[in-house]
């Protein structure tokens, strides 16, 4: 059984350090989106009794045991006969983050992976559209305040790739800096690094291509300027020796014969994020809009 986010961010919402906008509008927008994902299915009891079951009858089922509830008139603000269950608990939950509750349990409930990738791409479209400072990620709502970094760099990259439409992009971003709040350093680089490389993919339309690759492609594309490839090449190396160090001590445990200043530390990660983040602005302030639409 998973823990939902209400749980999960428990002590921050009863300190209502947590600040959730959740719009009617939104609330329609999730409920038309899990009606489209929510199938339906025949089963038979025991006794031979032929019934009816779905995913969003099996949603309301496991938020009814994870609340330790019989039922959910407490959790609603109205009750609407014309509605179901699951969708009167959506439309009118008393709290906001009863709505992202109702979202992760119901990802849950889909077997099909693929469909369960499907539904966090259309999660992530309608955070976007409704300005949420909200990712889905891992089948999971994490809220992160880019203002209580106080860098404007860092919101600015982050709105680019989130206006952009680069999805994946902006949810690699978002964790690099989750993990520098966690003080999780090497983490940073690799979803700098991540980010980065998705950012290029879909800018170029590669699917396939290393950083080296996309830079060079990027150049060979006309979208910047020649006379920014000596900063481009130049930036790529500096980029690339951060990212050696990190990637073999996350991915190949503790890094043998290392000085401590020669490790990722709080400093080296946030050169890395700003890098990351100078760059990205960069090519999105530079290039026409039209690329982006």
């Amino acid at each position: 059984m998973i823990i939902p986010f209400s749980i999960r961010q428990e002590e921050r919402l009863k300190k209502n350090k947590i600040n959730l906008n959740v719009t009617p509008e939104l609330r329609r927008k999730i409920n038309h989106l899990i009606n489209r994902f929510s199938d339906s299915w025949e089963k038979t009891s025991e006794t031979n009794f032929h019934y009816i079951e779905s995913n969003s009858i099996l949603s309301y089922q496991f938020l009814l045991e994870i609340y330790g509830v019989e039922d959910t008139s407490n959790h609603v603000s109205e009750l609407d006969p014309l509605l179901d269950n699951f969708e009167q608990f959506i439309i009118y939950g008393s709290k906001p983050e009863y709505l992202f509750d109702a979202v992760e349990i119901f990802n849950d409930t889909l077997s099909d992976e693929n469909k369960r990738k499907r539904l966090a791409t259309e999660i992530t479209r309608i955070l976007n559209n409704e300005k949420q400072n909200l990712i889905f990620i891992d089948s999971k709502f994490e809220l992160i305040n880019l203002s209580d970094y106080g860098n404007s760099v860092l919101i600015s990259t982050a709105d680019g790739l989130r206006n952009g439409n680069f999805e994946s992009a902006y949810s690699q971003y978002l964790k690099a800096i989750e993990s520098l709040s966690l003080n999780q350093f090497d983490q940073v680089v690799l979803f700098c690094s991540n980010a980065l490389e998705s950012f290029l993919k879909k800018l170029l339309n590669k699917k396939k291509a290393n950083h080296g690759e996309l830079i060079i492609e990027l150049k060979k594309s006309n979208l910047i300027p020649s006379y920014f490839d000596g900063f481009i090449d130049n930036y790529l190396k500096l980029y690339q020796s951060l990212f050696t160090i990190a990637n073999r001590s996350v991915r190949h445990g503790q890094i043998e014969n290392f000085s401590d200043h020669e490790l990722i530390n709080k400093s080296l990660s946030t050169l890395y994020l700003n890098l990351t983040s100078s760059l990205i602005t960069f090519i999105i302030d530079i290039i026409p809009d039209s690329k982006f639409e």
